[in-house]
């Protein structure tokens, strides 16, 4: 019976199987390990008859060899085909290593004691945050407001807004505190004007998020970033407000039947150009007679980041209704 052999192929060089080396070396024979190599160089070209000639060897000794590695687990049998058998994966689990972050410390009320006397600011400050706050502070978390100072760098005019910032919120617990001076550490805020600064700016962005959210009609979903980047643009660079902000929303949704902030853009975008700053200047505007709206059209909030192929489309909508106004003919 002829055996027919069906190894991995290979050319210039040729891997051995761990096992043999690790396990198999030792108790091999001197036929066995030139079977295997053989077999193992040869790959999809390894034949009986070759091995019989190139290893002076008769058919028993060479099946003998191919049983005896069939055993040990290194070849196997699929049908009338000797291949390599396939050992089992066994992965170490990685060591689970979780990145260090700086841990802020645990104070002692003795040892912020000896601080504050030598810092009366800070005394005082932390003195009145009882009633900064609206609530009682315990021994051990006046210890931890203490670390609003050491730990997050916070000066005692910056530790007061914070302080009237999270009761104006309703959100005085510990944990609301830490969040704010966290993220006021991360973004370099440390005095009372970059802290008071910082209050100014988040007011207003709430401000004009809020306005952007009424005149859109988008409820009470969550703005993704990029509108919000967009209403940013819109109120805080090229300083447009309600009335041209509504228009060039019902402008957008009556050119092409759906809410885009992208193309409301493109619309503020184009008047901040044209110098246009008041809503008579922006209605006085000459635009070419509208196209008529395909059969079927409906309004459909597309308030979201607008994929590439929407934007170009609504790239190709403004050239048609602004270029055309200049003169200029429509891609």
């Amino acid at each position: 019976m002829a055996i027919h052999f069906h190894i991995a192929a290979a050319e210039t060089w040729f891997l051995v199987p761990a096992s043999v080396v690790t396990e198999h070396l030792a108790k091999a024979t001197e036929t066995e390990l030139k079977v295997l190599l053989r077999l193992l160089h040869g790959g999809r070209e390894a034949d009986e008859q070759d091995l019989l000639r190139t290893l002076s060897l008769t058919e028993r000794q060479l099946k003998e060899a191919v049983a005896a590695w069939i055993s040990r687990g290194v070849l196997c049998m699929e049908g009338s085909l000797v291949t390599l058998a396939q050992p089992p994966l066994t992965f170490a689990k990685p060591e689970r290593r979780t990145a260090e972050a700086p841990t802020r410390p645990e104070y002692h009320m003795e040892a912020v004691e000896q601080a504050l006397a030598q810092n009366e600011a800070l005394r005082e400050v932390l003195r009145r945050a009882p009633q900064a706050l609206g609530r009682e502070v315990g021994p051990t978390e006046f210890a931890r407001l203490y670390s609003l100072y050491d730990y997050y760098g916070l000066s005692p005019e910056a530790i007061l807004r914070l302080f009237a910032y999270c009761h104006a919120l309703r959100r005085t617990s510990w944990m609301s505190l830490e969040q704010v001076a966290s993220n006021w550490q991360a973004r370099g805020i440390s005095t009372g004007e970059e802290a008071e600064k910082a209050l100014v700016d988040l007011a207003a962005r709430q401000r004009a998020e809020g306005l952007v959210r009424r005149i859109f009609g988008l409820g009470d979903r969550n703005l993704s970033p990029t509108e919000k980047t967009y209403i940013a643009h819109w109120t805080g660079v090229l300083r447009f407000e309600e009335p041209l902000l509504e228009l060039a929303y019902n402008r957008g949704v009556d050119r092409i039947g759906k809410l885009s902030f992208h193309y409301v853009n493109r619309i503020l975008e184009s008047w901040a150009e044209k110098g246009i700053r008041t809503l008579e200047e922006a209605e006085a505007e000459a635009l070419p007679p509208r196209r008529a709206a395909k059969k079927g059209a409906r309004v459909v909030d597309t308030a979201q980041a607008a994929s590439f192929d929407t934007q170009q489309y609504d790239d190709w909508s403004f050239q048609q209704i602004y270029s055309q106004a200049k003169g200029e003919e429509p891609s």
